[in-house]
Order: structure tokens, then C-alpha cells, then sequence
């Protein structure tokens, strides 16, 4: 019974680098569509956590200012459904981009 040696840092690197040359060579186009849909994706969660608290703060000063005015939501609540519109394409843009890839 042998051991298996642990892949170190250095082989995750090189196979994350040979994955990615990999992609280019087949499509650089997608692989850079690929690439900023994940980043997106990834931060997609602090932008609406962002523009929600933004939203909870307004609604606070709302109730402790009686002559403030709803309308100053508005613009905050269209900008959260502008950025859930593009959370939408960008999960399908990525979606396609798997697609065809494969």
C-alpha cells in the first residue's frame, strides 16, 4: 500500500494555468466572457447587500424625518432592479458561454 503524494501549490497553479491556455486556445473570446461573468457573479452578492442597506438607511431617515419623501427610494429601488436585470443577463451570458464551449 503506497501513499499518494499531495499535490502542492505550485501543481494547482500550473494546472489552473494549463486549464486557462487550454480555454484561450479553443475560444478567447469566450474564455474572457467566461472570466468576467465569474468575477461578476462572485460580487454580484456585495453590490445587492450594498444598495439594500442603502435602501434599509433611506427608509430609516424616512421614519425618523416626517417631511422627508418616499420618492427619494425610487432611485435606489430601480438601481437594485437594473442590477438584478443584469444579474440576469450575466448568468445567462455565462450559461451560453459554457454551452458552446463544450
Amino acid at each position: 500500500m503506497s501513499k499518494k503524494k499531495k499535490p502542492t501549490f505550485k501543481d494547482y497553479i500550473s494546472v489552473a494555468k494549463w486549464s486557462v491556455s487550454a480555454n484561450w486556445k479553443m475560444s478567447p473570446s469566450l474564455t474572457i466572457i467566461n472570466f468576467l461573468a465569474t468575477i461578476y457573479s462572485n460580487l454580484s452578492g456585495l453590490i445587492n447587500i450594498y444598495i439594500t442597506a442603502k435602501i434599509i438607511d433611506k427608509i430609516i431617515e424616512l421614519v425618523q424625518t416626517p417631511q422627508l419623501d418616499i420618492k427619494t427610494i425610487y432611485p435606489l429601488i430601480v438601481i437594485l432592479g437594473g442590477v438584478e436585470i443584469f444579474n440576469a443577463g450575466m448568468v445567462g451570458l455565462n450559461s451560453y458561454a459554457a454551452r458552446v464551449r463544450r
